[in-house]
């Protein structure tokens, strides 16, 4: 038994698809997919739905059944088998955040709570040293699932990273950003989130449809409570973002030099805002 490693026997059994009793073809397309071998009691001991899809009375618990997943790419699929068939996280170590997150939507749909929890392990570990760019990626990957906890340590994370003209912003939807404008509101000087703003709405066709889908979360109750069913176009969108400025500790001199020369300020909320500056109170616009 010498040098004997049970993590390369697993690898050995998956890669080579020994003693198989399952087989996924998968990816998008019947060109591209790939047919993948599996065992079928490995899967049934992480998963509830293999168990209920392999023992149940479904095609798929025929011997030598072929399984099609349409709605993953083959190598997120095969990295999600390696924590099935190891039962560990070695392999995130080689994984862009991206491909992590593919296992944690995997284990989500199956059901894998086990993988689950490691996906969020990992993840939350990884917050303070991850790229400004793999950040916002957490934070819109975040507001789409349920996992609370991490969704809290992204915007405590998200709330410290420099923002300002980084283009990832844009991969951010119509929905996305506002949320990360109301979650920035208190951590960020009025300067610095008017000119994310700024960025985002210059860097975008003002064609560009902005469809606004119901809220992902039922418990996002503070932040959907400021989302408003109709918005149809940038413009309000715009609109709804300047909104969560407080302009009334901008100086009027810095204000004339940045605020006052952007383009996406209209002449009248300009005069709005110049003229109520050094008065006290807020200056908000409406």
């Amino acid at each position: 038994m010498k040098n004997f490693r049970r993590s390369d026997a697993m690898q050995k059994l998956f890669t080579s698809g020994l003693m198989s009793d399952c087989k996924f073809v998968v990816g998008p397309d019947n060109e591209t997919a790939e047919t993948i071998y599996g065992h079928k009691v490995f899967f049934v001991l992480v998963s509830p739905v293999f168990e209920e899809m392999f023992n149940g009375n479904f095609k798929e618990s025929a011997k030598d059944a072929e399984i099609r997943i349409h709605d993953v790419e083959p190598r997120h699929f095969k990295n999600f088998c390696y924590m099935i068939y190891h039962n560990d996280d070695t392999i995130f170590r080689t994984l862009l955040v991206e491909d992590v997150v593919e296992i944690y939507m995997l284990s989500h749909k199956y059901l894998a709570t086990a993988i689950t929890a490691c996906c969020i392990d990992y993840l939350e570990a990884q917050l303070p040293t991850m790229s400004v760019e793999d950040v916002i990626f957490m934070f819109q990957f975040t507001s789409r699932m349920k996992e609370r906890a991490l969704e809290k340590c992204v915007h405590s994370r998200i709330k410290l990273v420099e923002l300002k003209n980084n283009q990832k912003l844009m991969e951010l939807d119509s929905n996305d950003f506002y949320r990360l404008i109301v979650v920035l509101q208190e951590a960020k000087k009025t300067l610095e989130l008017f000119s994310i703003i700024e960025f985002y709405f210059k860097n975008f066709s003002l064609e560009r449809t902005l469809k606004f889908d119901q809220p992902s979360s039922k418990n996002d109750k503070e932040v959907d409570s400021q989302l408003p069913s109709n918005m149809s176009s940038a413009e309000t969108l715009l609109k709804k973002c300047l909104k969560c400025l407080n302009f009334a500790n901008v100086a009027a001199t810095e204000f004339k030099s940045g605020p006052g020369k952007s383009s996406i300020l209209s002449f009248e909320q300009k005069y709005f805002i110049f003229s109520h500056l050094g008065f006290g109170g807020n200056v908000v616009l409406e």
